[in-house]
């Protein structure tokens, strides 16, 4: 659904579901069009005008928010090839971002599994010395290391890229290592 907030017409809902750290935020970043062209537009937090909804989630430091716009003013701070563009690096570093959080989550399983297999004992010695055991976790062990160092290679392509957008493919196949690493 387009809604209007004054003068902006928004492509993203009125209601945005599910935004990190939205009750503290003292403005938000649209993505919009105007005048058929894409514009980001920044929409401060206005009492009465924005409203935050806080949303319960599994991660206590991962504070979710409910934001809905009711006629919020809202000021156009880039507009075509330039929104596109931030579009697309807006994109790339929450993908790096994402990414990022895999590989230690990743991290911190495996190392919660290796600790687990050498103190639980089974037939009298520990789970960690059976061989399919120890298979299982070198694999994963791989994927950890694949996706630590996917992490790295692309934080630092963005860091040391002239131009971000060309880094986009390589954060795709990053989130992908990452996200098949962390089943």
């Amino acid at each position: 659904r387009v809604r209007d907030v004054t003068g902006v017409q928004t492509c993203a809902l009125p209601i945005l579901p599910l935004v990190p750290h939205a009750a503290n935020a003292e403005a938000f970043l649209i993505a919009a069009h105007q005048s058929d062209e894409p514009v980001f537009a920044l929409v401060r937090a206005q009492p009465g005008r924005v409203r935050v909804r806080p949303v319960p989630s599994y991660d206590r430091l991962d504070l979710l928010g409910e934001v809905q716009f009711d006629s919020a003013a809202a000021e156009v701070v880039c507009r075509g090839e330039r929104a596109t563009t931030l579009g697309h690096v807006i994109a790339l570093l929450e993908t790096t971002a994402v990414v990022a959080e895999l590989a230690g989550l990743a991290t911190g399983a495996v190392d919660l599994a290796v600790a687990y297999v050498k103190e639980r004992r089974q037939f009298g010695r520990p789970v960690g010395s059976f061989q399919a055991v120890k298979h299982l976790l070198a694999e994963a062990w791989i994927d950890v290391y694949a996706t630590q160092s996917v992490a790295e290679a692309l934080a630092t392509a963005v860091v040391g890229a002239e131009d971000p957008v060309s880094v986009l493919p390589g954060a795709d196949r990053a989130l992908s290592v990452a996200v098949s690493a962390t089943q």
